[in-house]
Formats: C-alpha cells, sequence, structure tokens
C-alpha cells in the first residue's frame, strides 16, 4: 500500500484518509500497535482537517478513530467520552442506521468496564437505532450489527445476572439469524 502511493502523489484527500483508515486499523486490530494506530488517526483527521462538513461520515469515523486508539490502550473512560463525542456529531449529520455503529461502540466500552446495566441501556439504544436499516444498507449494517448487537445484550444480562433477560435476546439473536439464512 505504501509503494503504491508513492506513485499516487497527487492522491486526494479522501484516497489519502482511506489510506491512513486502512493503517490504522491494521495497526489496530492485527498488530495491535496502539501508538502506530493512534499516528495513522492524526493522519485521518490532518487530511480532512476544514473538510469535516463535506465528508460527513468519514470525520465522524476519524472521532470515532481516537476512540477505538484509547480503547486499545485500556484508557477506557477517555474513549468513552471520544465516542460520546463523535456521536454527538453523527447524531446531527448521519442516519440512524450510521449512528446505530456508534451508539454500540459506547456499550463497547461499558461492557468492558463491567458496567453490565449500562451497556444494556447502549445496546438496545443502538438496536433501535438499526432498525431503521433500509435494504439497500451494507450486510455490515443490516444483519452483521444488529445480529452482534442482540448477542452483547443477552451477553452482558447474563454477567449481571439476570439470565431470563439474557435468554430473550440469545434466542431473539437466534432467530434473527433464521429468518435471514438466505
Amino acid at each position: 500500500l505504501n509503494l503504491a502511493y508513492k506513485d499516487f502523489q497527487e492522491a486526494a484527500p479522501l484516497d489519502q484518509w482511506k489510506r491512513y483508515s486502512f493503517l490504522k486499523n491494521f495497526y489496530l486490530n492485527y498488530q495491535v500497535l496502539p501508538d502506530k494506530a493512534d499516528a495513522y488517526t492524526d493522519s485521518m483527521f490532518l487530511v480532512l482537517d476544514g473538510l469535516e462538513e463535506q465528508f460527513e461520515s468519514e470525520h465522524a469515523s476519524n472521532l470515532f478513530s481516537r476512540g477505538d486508539v484509547l480503547r486499545a490502550k485500556n484508557r477506557f473512560n477517555e474513549a468513552f467520552y471520544q465516542y460520546y463525542i463523535g456521536r454527538e456529531f453523527a447524531s446531527t449529520h448521519l442516519n440512524s442506521c450510521e449512528l446505530a455503529v456508534f451508539t454500540n461502540r459506547l456499550g463497547l466500552v461499558r461492557y468492558e468496564q463491567q458496567d453490565y446495566l449500562n451497556a444494556i441501556t447502549y445496546f438496545k439504544q443502538a438496536l433501535d437505532e438499526n432498525r431503521g436499516c433500509q435494504i439497500q444498507s451494507t450486510f455490515e449494517n443490516r444483519f452483521h450489527l444488529r445480529q452482534s448487537i442482540c448477542n452483547n445484550i443477552a451477553f452482558s444480562y447474563e454477567l449481571a445476572g439476570m439470565l431470563d433477560s439474557a435468554f430473550l435476546f440469545y434466542d431473539l439473536g437466534l432467530n434473527f439469524v433464521e429468518e435471514n439464512l438466505k
């Protein structure tokens, strides 16, 4: 990727952003080097500086990428605050389907803090927002995220010792998969 971009000197800001986003994800999820991921997150912000209104979805991703890096560094309170800022931006600039991704992340931070009941609140809100996803939305938003949120709610209930509620959401997630096998 880096070699390809050496020959791509006139890359537009969005092209550069996609490169940095890919590298941030690589160092966050595969090599797990949060400091390198943080440097690429800084680059993502830099290439879109002054273009936030033109690239609203990417700017929201920048805000959440910062939260992802902080979460990877186990700085959960800072991550939650960053996700909150990102969600505030997303709530006024993105549709409910895109917003669900960000609300889910707030739940994930609370989950990692073992604050399961508050995690459930965010997960349920994300599930409600996700229900607004239309047929033309991505597979990720329409199927994977929805099933994942149901599972996160169930697991949170289970860890909070509320097994009846956990069963209901595990069942909801499984039924959702069954209904969408095609």
